[in-house]
C-alpha cells in the first residue's frame, strides 16, 4: 500500500494498492477530515470522489484491514522503537478481542494496547503510538514475566469492557421501556388489534420492567 499527498491540499491523499479490499479498486482518493474536504472545495479542487476516513466509515475500515494484512507478519515478529517521552524501557503488546453482541447478530474485532514495564502493566490509548519513532535496534525475545503480566492485564481489560458494554445495553433497555410506557393507551390498543402476538411482547416488556426495578 502506498500513500501520496494530493494536489487538492492538506488532508487529501491518494491511497493505492487496495486490490482485494472491500473498496474493490486499485486506488482511491481519501480525505482525513471534513475540514480537509471543505478547504479543498474552497480552493476550487474537485474532491467529489474523495472518500471520508472517519473511524466509522467503510473506507477507513477497508484501509485498516488491508494494512493489517500487509504488516501482520511484522506485527507478530515485533520490533524495537524509541519513545523519547519515556524515561524507562517498556514492552508494548497489541491484542485483538472478538466482540459478539445482540445474540451473535453483530460481530466485530476490538483491538487494544497493553504496556508492561518494571512497575507493572496498564492499558494504553492508541494515541500513544504517535510518540514512537523507528529504531535500528534488532528485536529481542519477550521476557516470559512480561508476557504473563500483559496477558493478565489483557484479560482484565476485556472483562472491564464486557461489563461496560453490558451496562450500556442495560441502560438503553431501561430507557426504551420508559419510552414505551409513555406511549398513549390508544397506540397500544391499535397495535394490538393489528398484531395479535403483541400480547407476548407486552408480557415480556412487563417482565423486563419488573427485573429492572
Amino acid at each position: 500500500m502506498k500513500v501520496e499527498a494530493h494536489a487538492a491540499g492538506p488532508g487529501i491523499f491518494v491511497v493505492s494498492g487496495l486490490e482485494g479490499t472491500s473498496l474493490n479498486r486499485a486506488s482511491a482518493l481519501v480525505a482525513t477530515s471534513g475540514a480537509a474536504l471543505e478547504s479543498a472545495r474552497a480552493a476550487g479542487a474537485d474532491v467529489s470522489q474523495a472518500l471520508p476516513l472517519g473511524p466509522s466509515d467503510p473506507a477507513f475500515r477497508a484501509i485498516v484491514d488491508s494494512a493489517t494484512r500487509n504488516v501482520r507478519p511484522a506485527l507478530f515478529e515485533g520490533g524495537r522503537l524509541v519513545d523519547r517521552t519515556s524515561v524507562t524501557d517498556y514492552t508494548l503488546v497489541a491484542y485483538e478481542a472478538e466482540v459478539v453482541e445482540f445474540g451473535g447478530q453483530r460481530r466485530s474485532t476490538w483491538p487494544f494496547l497493553v504496556r508492561v514495564d518494571d512497575t507493572g502493566s496498564r492499558s494504553l490509548r492508541w494515541e500513544w503510538l504517535a510518540n514512537l519513532e523507528p529504531s535500528a535496534l534488532q528485536p529481542t525475545a519477550l521476557h516470559p514475566g512480561r508476557v504473563l503480566d500483559a496477558d493478565q492485564r489483557a484479560a482484565d481489560v476485556v472483562a472491564t469492557e464486557r461489563s461496560r458494554r453490558g451496562d450500556v445495553l442495560d441502560a438503553w433497555m431501561t430507557g426504551a421501556v420508559v419510552e414505551l410506557e409513555r406511549l398513549p393507551l390508544g397506540t397500544h390498543l391499535a397495535h394490538r388489534r393489528r398484531d395479535h402476538p403483541c400480547r407476548g411482547a407486552q408480557a415480556g416488556r412487563e417482565g423486563r420492567r419488573e427485573s429492572a426495578h
